[in-house]
């Protein structure tokens, strides 16, 4: 392991942190969990967490309601966490002490878990980067300047595990917890900070195309024919300030990919000339519509989308509509062309 000697430790505000340290440095039992469909940052930040825990001596277990998608299991590769489903997840929720909560912090956004979560004798605590928050824990700490969650978690790690180099194994959750909020550090969520957080962990050894490669280059077949078929079906309207794909259940079966496999594919049309809002609609086989939006500055998705219920970013958000398909696509394209200022119907 490299030494990252060279370079000054990020200064880390220790009071911010004063009562969840105190709580974490008090239990014995922690079982961490964060939001449905685990993404990159979710998953690093959780594994970094639990990991770290672990080394001051507590007892630590992950926690999801989603299995980690394929491109991200290599951050589990030993096979921690629990999936609810699993027996042993009320078991080990009832045992816990504490119950951290990252990378959200809204009740529902804990899909199957939020009820056994919430009914936990266990103290709760979150930590988070969104502006939403519902989520009944004390102490909390939602920082929406921060990039990432990993972002928090790593400041977490200076004050559990001290200045000096981290473990590998935390340090590559966090880098790609960081990498994939930040989009590969080109959103505007990337700070001067992100970027010296970044250079630590790398100092600690990470290997950026390692991390990069296990994330993003392992499609299937079947996930580049459904990419396609969005494609093909791309939309523009005010124009070209406003684009959409759909996944719809006809092109998942058609294509052979699933639903976790479109992670990512929101990001394509941003390349567009022009555009300003990008929307993703995906058909859930419940009937229900999840959507996820980006924009370009100036545009506030985040306020669109807690018009129908979501929230997220200003410029990456999501909503989950209970639909049907048809309905809820049209009311939400019609929402984005008003906060555009063009034509509604």
């Amino acid at each position: 392991m490299t030494s990252h000697a060279s370079l000054p430790a990020v200064p880390v505000d220790s009071l911010r942190w004063r009562e969840i340290l105190d709580v974490l440095r008090s239990a014995k039992r922690v079982a961490v969990t964060t939001h449905i469909h685990p993404d990159g940052d979710a998953l690093g930040s959780v594994m970094a967490l639990v990991w770290m825990l672990q080394l001051t001596g507590v007892e630590a277990v992950p926690v999801l309601t989603d299995p980690a998608p394929e491109n991200l299991r290599f951050l589990d590769a030993g096979g921690e966490a629990r999936v609810a489903g699993d027996p042993r997840v009320d078991a080990v929720l009832s045992a816990s002490d504490v119950i951290a909560v990252v990378d959200v912090s809204t009740s529902d956004r804990l899909g199957r878990l939020m009820n056994r979560v919430l009914a936990a004798p266990g103290r709760r605590i979150c930590i988070d980067h969104h502006t939403d928050g519902d989520f009944p824990a004390a102490p909390s700490l939602i920082d929406t300047s921060a990039s990432s969650a990993g972002e928090l978690i790593y400041e977490l790690s200076r004050l559990l595990l001290g200045d000096g180099p981290l473990p590998l194994r935390i340090a590559e959750a966090l880098y790609a917890a960081i990498m994939t909020d930040t989009g590969g550090f080109r959103y505007t969520n990337t700070t001067a900070r992100t970027h010296r957080v970044v250079a630590e962990l790398i100092e600690a050894g990470v290997k950026p195309e390692h991390i990069y490669r296990e994330v993003y280059h392992k499609a299937r077949p079947e996930v580049l024919r459904l990419l396609g078929l969005a494609l093909a079906g791309l939309q523009t309207d005010i124009q070209g300030r406003l684009a959409w794909i759909d996944i719809t259940q006809e092109r998942l079966a058609l294509s052979g990919a699933r639903q976790e496999d479109v992670d990512g594919f929101v990001e394509l049309p941003r390349t567009l000339l022009g555009v300003d809002v990008v929307i993703l609609f995906m058909e859930l086989q419940s009937g229900k519509v999840k959507v996820s939006m980006r924009s370009r500055e100036g545009v506030n998705v985040h306020d669109l989308a807690s018009q129908f219920g979501g929230g997220g970013h200003v410029h990456a958000a999501g909503i989950l509509m209970e639909g049907p398909w048809i309905a809820s696509r049209e009311a939400l394209l019609e929402a984005a062309r008003k906060a555009l200022g063009g034509r509604t119907a």
